[in-house]
């Protein structure tokens, strides 16, 4: 028998996920890693939800012949920051969980280890792109009046110097 859940259920479950992980680190983060370590956790959550609600963007139904060695190049990277990041968001988890500190040592390599979120944003932002390609409006530009051309001349002209 396969479980099967529904993607609106999964989805609540990520974004709770991810509550309860922010949660904790704001609560405990200070007292177990200091403000540095506390703030990129928390900015590593942030940046894992987003990452979450941009993959959520590519339809479902998306057919394996649209993917490409490029795409599959991008997710082999993203994969790669991803679980570095994660990696390092789950020893500090833990490190709460268990109520462990983590010694101030390794901390600047954990620091550097959830920056890793950043990298796997870009390569996750490129994936959406090519999959999901944004629909940009047709903005047509402006119409100017006489007053508008004479405030563009006048903001733009060399202003009056005093001599002394």
């Amino acid at each position: 028998m396969k479980l099967v859940i529904p993607a609106k259920t999964l989805d609540i479950y990520v974004r709770e996920s991810f509550c309860e992980m922010e949660y904790d680190l704001r609560e405990h983060g200070l007292r177990f890693f200091g403000s540095a370590v506390r703030d990129q956790a928390i900015f590593t959550v942030w940046t894992l939800r987003k990452i979450t609600e941009m993959f959520g963007q590519i339809p479902r139904d998306k057919s394996t012949a649209q993917t490409s060695e490029t795409v599959s190049g991008l997710l082999d990277n993203f994969v790669r920051y991803g679980v570095w990041t994660r990696f390092h968001l789950h020893c500090l988890v833990t490190s709460m969980r268990v109520s462990r500190p983590i010694f101030p040592e390794p901390l600047a390599d954990v620091i550097d280890g959830l920056r890793s979120a950043v990298n796997a944003y870009s390569y996750a932002r490129q994936i959406v792109d090519i999959l999901a390609p944004r629909v940009l409006p047709d903005v047509a530009p402006p119409e100017w009046d006489d007053e508008d051309a004479a405030l563009l001349s006048e903001a733009s002209a060399e202003p009056f110097l005093e001599e002394s």
